[in-house]
């Protein structure tokens, strides 16, 4: 069980579907590995001792896929079979339903593609290099290479990352954290599809990451 000391990256690392009682109030767990679930509350004027609450509730129904027991191989395995994969095949048919459902007359309909498809080119980009550039090093360094020589690819991950993070944060603001006030059900939809796809882009971020710090020790 949790308290409002436990740091959410801790809880995240082995309960990836709490980060949906996290992202409405924060992603700066990604970039601050000291943030707790006080800290959460507490900036957010939430009741601490109910987020605590909540959040023990949430465990209680988690299965603990024993991520913090991984090797850094192993992870990044799972990161390229399961994480990368899913948003290929994802993003583009999400895409179609943006161009389907929104319309991009209103302009508040505008921003929401022109954020989306920000969104797209971001997430694109992360795995592109992370697949062809960062995993190999990272897999290099594991049989022996000397792990300095990943330092700015590293570095570059970390920059990708915030854009990421960045692109989301506008698209939460833009869809009213994908709550369409008078929403047909096609929206709901979508923004159902959205919330989800966020899901497994935060996921597999804070997994990206735990690498890399693992393998830079």
């Amino acid at each position: 069980m949790v308290n409002k000391n436990t740091k959410i990256t801790q809880v995240l690392v082995k309960y990836a579907d709490l980060v949906k009682i996290f992202k409405p109030y924060t992603f700066e767990y990604l970039t601050d590995d000291n943030l707790t679930i006080g800290d959460v509350a507490t900036n957010n004027n939430l009741d601490v001792e109910g987020f605590v609450r909540e959040i023990n509730e949430l465990l209680k129904e988690e299965m603990d896929r024993d991520l913090g027991e991984k090797n850094v191989s192993e992870l990044l395995d799972i990161i390229d079979e399961t994480y990368f994969e899913d948003l290929i095949d994802e993003m583009p048919v999400l895409r179609i339903y943006v161009e389907k459902f929104i319309d991009s007359k209103d302009t508040a309909g505008s921003e929401v593609i022109e954020v989306f498809e920000s969104l797209v080119e971001q997430v694109n980009s992360y795995i592109e290099y992370a697949k062809e550039t960062l995993h190999p090093l990272v897999k290099a360094v594991i049989d022996g290479q000397d792990k300095n020589t990943i330092t700015p690819s590293v570095t570059k991950q970390a920059e990708l990352k915030r854009g990421t993070l960045d692109v989301l944060k506008r698209l939460r603001e833009k869809t009213n954290h994908y709550v369409a006030e008078d929403a047909t059900a096609e929206t709901q939809f979508l923004y159902s599809r959205m919330n989800a796809i966020e899901d497994t882009i935060l996921d597999m971020l804070l997994l990206e990451t735990k690498t890399y710090k693992e393998v830079m020790k």
